[in-house]
């Protein structure tokens, strides 16, 4: 519907004070109280909104001068629990909410809007123009465009006249696309809501009269007439045809990112918000999806059951794009990507059905589906992914609901609908990707072929087609990836030489797969007289394989390194990576493997430990190259964002983390409470029914799916609440609220949140029932400060602290400990050494070794504990290791890094229980010649670079883990960064507060 033209520029010209007294606006209190419209699934916004804290007194009294100039924008006050959700706590603050968007879930509102922080302005008139002119800027700037459905021209006129830019526009036809549909012609605009225009149609008459009310589309004129007749095609003819074409391609991509080749997700909220509000508003503004009359490569049956496109902005897809890339990539092993292809919104009518195909190599190697909609569904509408891996299961049927996803490995990965649609419409978004820099990524394997069995022999043996048509063998590795062999027509033989304990799978005029054994002779293969060649296989003759395990390469030198790997047997290279400059890989190997590099330098690796880390051409880096490298390294650290996960039901519960397609146990939360995890923007979290420890049913069932998004710290599953967006199955067992008490105190928890927020503008990441350190702490309040400490010892030493950063306070000791006491600290440990864990488990974020030693193991042991209790300044009776009496300390840890070897960014702090490991002692007993520092990505100093610290031989840094109001410090974030040369023995302290707890 059209209304009277008026942008929001003409409305600033009036927004003094000769609009007079404002009228009332409202004031909302839960995401509930906004106003929406209802939709076949969830509700909606009626309207766009600026909202303001209702405590910012000055600003809420000039609410309607603001709506006036905003409009068609509404101006609304906000408090309670929904100026919690939008972080509208503390003035000056707005935040814009989009019509459209998901309304009635705190969580989807909050992901959809977008907010200002107004500082250090000290007038309300000064920060009102400001939010102003942001508004203006941000929120009331969309795109807006039209697309050209006929064969003439139409032309668009702009009818304001202080609008840049010319007032008459033409929008042309469009014409076939070098495939197989039709391209449409769309023209985009970026205007403000508000901005009024008209069409008129190629005859020069008045087409379309109306303003600019979203981001969104309107097409022009209609569609030629469709005549099912030109395009109709024997569907089972096509099925087959396409289906064998389709294979023959896939067998061109020689590369496997993951084991399954797909793998269902739930989008980000904050790209799911954005993509619900855009479908809703433009849901009636589809045009019909047109094909070449004559075209053998259609995929989709489009002359049964039409299909639909809704045109995307560019802006806005290009936002949807990136803002999904993380996920992909994290389910592709961290892979860095470049977005290639993302079409419009593609509806599916009842009896749309897909012949099995795979995508062009080229654009997309990674590939996501997103539901948009869905609606009048009788029987869910599956999409069969195979991944062509020949096995029995190689085909696998997902299905999805509206804010799921299906990642996949598109042009790898045969995919249909054999089915056809029961349900009256069906919305998907697709979106590709390719590896970065790598234009023909299909060419070279991402993973190993690492294929032979341990002890394996050489065997020879011929392969005969007995089908009746082609036959294609295949080369199968275990890593999931897969090599040509040959293809064989039908009566054709051909000598394989191999080893025992191969893998082969065939492909073509039968489907099969032939293991490599000590008795196999020549054999023929899809001969229907004849078991199947995957019967004959004697598992009690097969030699056992090596443990699997990942193994992550550093490339430390900006040039290409090429792996190869040694071939057991026959001591045979191998290429199975390329890896640039600066670059990393993570490949599937097994242990005792050996890897040789080549290129940037010559090394050999002997796979010797699970889940190593191992860094390329280390020996040949410059301190110059690592100094840069370290930079990047550190300047990725400082991505990182602190999140707490919170268990309001009734039931314990597991946490996961879903990465890469590997689902890791966590954390178990018992009813009421608390994990906090050092995590990353795109990461997704499961929550799980977990009464026995072992983390449950993770991701297969989850209660509650997270995906972390900027911004935001606290993940909560209450029961009680329903994601819109996603749907779950229902829980086998029932889950209801935790009791009255437990949701009292976190109602409390929140309330007390929300004020200590108000107040610093720091988020409370300690447990709720921690209080100010009872302990003492080092003042720091200028970087460069010294202070003297003279030790209790006989004779006394005086130690100089530094402080080297405010935020954490953070403070560098020179000689702590002599050369000698070093050595005897490390002899001490050397040989209890094993690999360290977290939480229990081994991790690949943590990869060194480690072993502990009490306060009365040896004579040194107790001379450094009474020396860190005088650093600390704390009684020397307090920092006992004895957990039974009112020791605070731990047991020294001494810790062994290897080249290599790391420990990835984390914090010393616990939020599980009030007490917490409070300040922390780092003892550096060697320098390593190169590498091995301990960084601080988010400290506060005076440096031009990234804090990275390693005092020297006998050095130790002091820092506090707790700020002094008793909240845990986001800024002592730290990690040991890796050796690169030579091997690193550090000792640490951990001093706990108000009581040691316990010891995770």
């Amino acid at each position: 519907p059209s209304r009277e033209p008026g942008p929001a520029s003409m409305f600033l010209i009036a927004s003094g004070s000769a609009l007079g007294q404002p009228n009332e606006c409202p004031t909302f209190v839960s995401a509930v109280d906004l106003p929406s419209e209802p939709a076949r699934r969830g509700s909606h916004l009626l309207h766009h909104w600026l909202l303001v804290p209702a405590n910012c007194k000055g600003l809420a009294s000039h609410l309607s001068m603001l709506e006036e100039a905003l409009r068609p924008r509404r101006v609304a006050a906000v408090s309670g629990e929904l100026a919690v959700d939008l972080g509208l706590l503390g003035c000056p603050a707005a935040a814009c909410l989009e019509r459209g968007a998901p309304a009635g879930s705190a969580q989807l509102v909050a992901a959809g809007a977008r907010s200002w922080q107004g500082q250090g302005f000290s007038g309300e008139g000064e920060w009102g123009e400001e939010l102003l002119e942001w508004t203006l800027d941000v929120c009331q700037k969309v795109e807006f465009g039209f697309v050209n459905l006929g064969d003439r021209p139409f032309t668009l006129r702009w009818l304001h006249p202080g609008r840049p830019g010319p007032s008459d526009v033409s929008i042309e036809p469009g014409g076939w696309n070098e495939t197989v549909t039709f391209y449409r012609r769309d023209v985009w605009f970026t205007e403000s809501l508000g901005e009024p225009f008209l069409v008129l149609d190629p005859d020069g008459a008045v087409y379309l009269y109306g303003a600019v009310e979203y981001a969104g589309v309107y097409p022009l004129g209609d569609s030629p007439d469709f005549d099912p007749n030109l395009y109709e095609r024997d569907w089972d003819s096509l099925w087959n045809q396409t289906r064998e074409i389709e294979i023959l391609r896939a067998e061109r991509i020689h590369v496997a990112f993951t084991k399954s080749g797909s793998q269902a997700a739930s989008v980000p909220l904050n790209v799911w918000a954005s993509v619900a509000a855009y479908y809703h508003n433009n849901r009636n503004h589809s045009f019909r999806e047109e094909w070449q009359p004559a075209s053998d490569r259609a995929t989709v049956n489009f002359w049964e059951a039409p299909v639909r496109i809704i045109a995307l902005p560019p802006k806005l897809k290009l936002g949807w794009h990136e803002g999904l890339a993380s996920l992909v990539s994290g389910w592709a092993g961290g892979v860095e990507l470049e977005p290639t292809q993302l079409y419009g919104i593609r509806i599916y009518s009842r009896g749309s059905r897909l012949i099995p195909h795979v995508d062009r190599e080229d654009t997309h190697a990674l590939s996501l589906i997103l539901n948009v909609d869905q609606g009048g569904i009788d029987e869910e509408w599956a999409l069969e992914v195979d991944d062509m891996l020949g096995r029995e299961d190689s085909e696998h049927a997902q299905t999805l609901s509206p804010g799921q996803l299906l990642l996949y490995e598109s042009a790898r990965c045969l995919h249909s609908r054999k089915k056809p649609l029961r349900g009256e419409y069906y919305a998907n978004l697709f979106a590709h990707y390719r590896p970065k820099g790598r234009p023909r990524w299909w060419e070279s394997p991402k993973a190993p072929p690492v294929i032979t069995r341990a002890g394996g022999r050489r065997l020879e043996f011929n392969v005969q087609n007995g089908g009746a048509s082609q036959l294609h063998l295949f080369w199968q590795t275990e890593a999931g990836g897969y090599e040509p062999v040959q293809t064989l027509e039908p009566g054709e033989s051909t000598q394989v030489r191999s080893f025992v304990g191969h893998h082969f799978k065939i492909r073509g005029t039968c489907s099969d797969a032939i293991t490599v054994h000590r008795e196999l002779g020549d054999v023929v293969a899809c001969d229907s007289s004849a078991p199947p060649l995957s019967e004959s296989v004697p598992a009690q003759r097969m030699d056992p394989p090596p443990e699997t395990t990942r193994l992550f390469l550093e490339n430390q030198v900006d040039k290409v390194a090429e792996v190869f790997w040694i071939e057991p047997a026959t001591k045979k290279p191998l290429k199975i990576e390329t890896i640039p400059g600066y670059g990393s890989r993570t490949i599937n190997t097994r242990l005792g493997h050996v890897l040789q590099v080549r290129g940037a330098c010559a090394q050999a690796l002997l796979v010797s430990e699970p889940d190593a880390t191992e860094l390329i051409c280390a020996h040949a880096i410059t301190e110059e190259d690592h100094k840069r490298r370290l930079l990047v390294q550190i300047a990725d650290m400082a991505q990182a964002l602190p999140v707490k996960f919170k268990n309001l039901c009734n039931r314990t519960v597991g946490v996961w983390q879903d990465r890469s397609g590997d689902r890791e146990s966590m954390h178990q939360l018992k009813p009421g409470a608390t994990y906090a995890i050092n995590t990353r923007p795109g990461l997704r979290f499961c929550v799980a029914l977990d009464e026995g420890g072992g983390g449950g049913a993770g991701c297969e069932r989850p209660l509650a799916v997270f995906t972390i998004t900027q911004g935001r710290y606290l993940y909560a599953y209450d029961p009680r609440e329903k994601d819109e967006a996603t749907e779950l199955p229902e829980p086998e067992e029932p889950v209801g609220a935790a009791d009255a008490s437990v949701l009292a105190a976190w109602l409390e928890e929140r309330r007390q949140a929300a004020a200590y927020f108000e107040t610093t503008g720091r988020h409370w990441m300690a447990h709720p029932g921690r209080v100010s350190p009872q302990l003492p702490m080092r003042a720091a309040e200028r970087v460069g400060d010294e202070l003297e400490v003279r030790t209790s010892e006989t004779p006394s030493r005086s130690l100089q602290l530094t402080v080297v950063s405010t935020a954490p306070r953070v403070f560098v000791v020179k000689n702590f400990l002599s050369a000698e006491e070093a050595s005897k600290l490390i002899e001490l440990g050397r040989d209890r050494i094993e690999r360290s864990s977290q939480r229990g488990r081994v991790s690949s974020s943590r990869t060194s070794s480690n072993a502990w030693l009490s306060r009365g193991s040896a004579p040194v042991t107790e001379v450094l504990f009474r020396r860190a209790a005088d650093v600390l300044g704390i009684d020397e009776a307090r920092i006992s290791d004895d957990s039974s009496s009112s020791g605070l300390c731990e047991p020294i840890q001494l810790v062994h890094y290897a080249p290599g070897q790391k420990y990835d960014a984390h914090y010393d702090w616990s939020e599980a229980e009030p007490n917490s490991r409070f300040a922390t002692l780092l003892l550096y007993l060697n320098e390593p010649e190169l590498g091995g520092s301990t960084a601080f990505p988010t400290t506060v100093h005076t440096m031009d670079e990234p804090l990275a610290l390693h005092p020297g031989a006998g050095g130790a840094v002091l820092f506090y883990n707790h700020l002094p109001d008793g909240n845990a410090d986001v800024n002592s974030l730290h990690a040991a960064l890796p050796v690169v040369r030579g091997e690193k023995w550090l000792a640490n302290f951990w001093v706990w507060d108000p009581v040691r707890g316990q010891v995770a």
